[in-house]
């Protein structure tokens, strides 16, 4: 995951209502994880996916979200899961001590999530999707697909602004995704030896256009 938070890392990118358990590792791990010397945190979404329906889905006053266990067999099941954000939907105290918090003494300095600007508006939204596909064939094997995807997107105007060449607008427009997804197959011999294979792949955009305006008659642009 190249981008591990959400509302300028305010909110975890990881949907809390899938996750199994979490590992620390501290100064070190093993090869296994590619021996980084800072550590690592392991964190393993919900496996028991054969057993019976589960569908779940809350609101609060930042995002909403839904997640359901469906069993396809006594051997296969999946996983789905989302949240989105309501910042664009619902203006609320909690957004917006969220922005402040973010863009207090910058450029930007967007006041209030959601808020009108001659006519613009100022929207900072976030999205995140996981799938999950379990299948053991038998009590040796087990096959998993895993896949999750983030994006955060932010559009702001700010007008009414005044330098020494007269009056000028902004327009801010951020927008970030991050796509993971792997295989893996393990496959037990004795109850202490097994083996594990996986692949998996990633991906990362993150583009950023600043637009500002002088007077109505000039404009520059940068990307």
């Amino acid at each position: 995951m190249y981008n591990t938070g959400h509302f300028f890392d305010q909110i975890s990118s990881f949907n809390p209502y899938i996750i199994k358990d979490v590992e620390i590792f501290r100064g070190g791990t093993s090869v296994e994880y590619g021996d980084r010397i800072s550590g690592a945190v392991i964190i393993n979404t919900d496996d028991d996916l054969t057993d019976r329906i589960k569908i779940g889905g809350g609101l609060n006053l930042t995002h909403a979200d839904f997640n359901a266990k469906i069993p396809l067999s006594s051997k296969a099941g999946f996983l789905i899961a989302g949240r989105r954000s309501l910042t664009d939907i619902n203006d609320n105290i909690v957004t917006r001590n969220f922005v402040k918090k973010v863009f207090q003494n910058t450029r930007a300095d967007i006041e209030d999530s959601g808020a009108e600007l001659d006519g613009e508006e100022s929207i900072i939204n976030f999205v995140d999707v996981n799938f999950k596909f379990l299948w053991k064939p038998n009590s040796q094997n087990t096959l998993t697909l895993n896949s999750i995807y983030t994006e955060n997107n932010l559009n702001n105007f700010n007008g009414n602004q005044f330098n020494e060449q007269g009056s000028f607008f902004t327009r801010d427009n951020f927008e970030n995704q991050s796509l993971g997804a792997s295989v893996n197959w393990k496959k037990k011999y004795t109850p202490s030896v097994f083996q594990k294979i996986s692949v998996y792949t990633s991906q990362y955009l993150l583009k950023y256009n600043l637009q500002a305006v002088r007077n109505q008659t000039e404009a520059f642009f940068y990307k």
